[in-house]
């Protein structure tokens, strides 16, 4: 079977989950795939990965995962719901939807505002739907 053909079919799946179709199969994609199985999905699977790079390994990720420092003004700089079965994203894809309140205020406090972490830790948990919309 073609690499690309995998790719495509990967993409597929993402797509009839409702998320990004990147063709990766990452954290994100695995935790979707498992809730639309079990009802006994992994709650957060993102924070069990311990990853070492190199430099050129960083600033590779870095360029695929935000382009540009005028894209990360424009989109990233803020907190967004990507959609799907996301939850509030804030940085470079930290969802709060797959973490708990003392898991963000844990990897959060020392880089945010206590007034701003107070706003974020009211969507911890929420994901799959818009914040404040039923």
């Amino acid at each position: 079977m073609a690499k690309g053909s995998i790719k495509r079919r990967i993409q597929r799946i993402q797509r009839h989950l409702g998320m990004k179709a990147d063709g990766l199969i990452g954290p994100a994609t695995l935790t979707a795939i498992e809730e639309a199985l079990f009802d006994d999905a992994v709650e957060s699977i993102a924070n069990d990965y311990a990853l070492t790079l190199s430099r050129k390994g960083l600033k590779q990720l870095v360029n695929h995962e935000i382009g540009s420092a005028a894209y990360y003004r424009q989109a990233l700089s803020h907190p967004i719901w990507p959609g799907g079965r996301s939850g509030v994203t804030i940085g470079i894809g930290y969802d709060l939807g797959y973490n708990s309140d003392n898991q963000i205020r844990k990897d959060w406090y020392s880089v945010l505002a206590e007034i701003d972490l107070e706003r974020l830790v009211v969507v911890y948990g929420l994901k799959g739907r818009r914040p404040g919309r039923p």
